[in-house]
């Protein structure tokens, strides 16, 4: 597909491809973010050595930003996937829709809108809406 000005061309199928990749990579933020949480050391570990109190507070402050990192980027992953896959349905709707309204033998469009149910009926002021 590419745009009336033909400057882009849009691969569906590349979006949705870049979108199977971007959930894959969401799985394997997540397996890290379990794994990493699986390895957390603590407190008791750093021993009692008046420099290992700031060492554990520094090291519990620097874990908790990374499995924080590790959850966003594992959602902004699973966003990413989603619009992209919006994106490529999108495109794809359109192509579809625009194709299917220059089918060959297809009836003219009408010369006027008919009224809808907003209009004043037949005694208003406004009359059909030409299209």
């Amino acid at each position: 597909m590419s745009s009336p000005s033909r400057e882009l061309d849009v691969q569906p199928e590349a979006l949705t491809a870049f979108a199977a990749a971007s959930t894959d990579r969401a799985a394997r933020f997540r397996e890290l973010h379990r794994s990493f949480g699986d390895g957390h050391v603590p407190r008791h570990a750093f021993g009692v050595m008046p420099a290992s109190f700031s060492l554990a507070g520094t090291y519990a402050e620097q874990f908790e930003a990374c499995l924080q990192g590790l959850a966003d980027g594992a959602e902004v992953m699973a966003d990413i996937a989603e619009g992209l896959r919006d994106t490529a349905g999108a495109y794809t709707g359109t192509d579809v829709a625009n194709t299917d309204m220059f089918v060959p033998g297809r009836p003219a469009a009408p010369d006027v809108i008919a009224p809808g149910p907003w209009s004043p009926g037949a005694g208003g002021t406004t009359g059909p809406v030409p299209a």
